[in-house]
């Protein structure tokens, strides 16, 4: 997750008749990011702006942002709380899909055995991507389904850096 911390002085409050502001924001919803401040970040008298930006690319669930009113400077006080975890008494699962070469060899006979000819025939290519989506995305969860596995310390990596080695060193005698 990434979390970025802007004072960008490009007011999103104005992204109606702004087209700089408004390009700004399309650019960060482009890349992933999403603009998680809502209210001015910024009063001067009648004058309001919102250019303080704290910008998220993953919402995690109990996370919570802001803005804090205060005097202390012409701008308000921006955050982002992320809500932490008691990682002892979390029970470790993790989701994933087997793709074994018995799987993928009955998802490539599905995928040739399906009537293509709608799809092809469309000339509107949103519908002709959604029906592909459906026919495609229904031999793939058949193929593929989700497994649930609960990862064990001394099996499973923990991070990319964790080898065999390391696990078995880990393991206790």
């Amino acid at each position: 997750m990434a979390v970025v911390f802007l004072d960008s002085n490009i007011n999103l409050h104005s992204i109606q008749d702004d087209p700089m502001a408004l390009n700004y924001l399309n650019t960060v919803v482009s890349c992933g990011f999403i603009q998680v401040i809502t209210r001015s970040t910024r009063v001067q008298g009648n004058s309001h702006s919102l250019i303080d930006h704290v910008l998220i690319n993953k919402h995690l669930s109990g996370s919570n942002h802001g803005t804090l009113v205060s005097d202390m400077s012409d701008h308000f006080m921006n955050f982002h709380q992320i809500a932490t975890t008691d990682v002892k008494h979390k029970q470790k699962l993790q989701l994933s899909r087997k793709f074994t070469i018995e799987n993928m060899d009955r998802f490539k006979l599905l995928l040739r055995g399906s009537n293509w000819n709608q799809i092809l025939a469309c000339n509107e290519v949103d519908q002709a991507f959604d029906s592909f989506w459906i026919e495609f995305k229904q031999a793939y969860d058949l193929c593929f389904p989700l497994t649930v596995t609960k990862l064990k310390r001394n099996i499973h990596k923990r991070n990319g850096y964790m080898t065999n080695g390391l696990l078995t060193l880990l393991s206790p005698l």
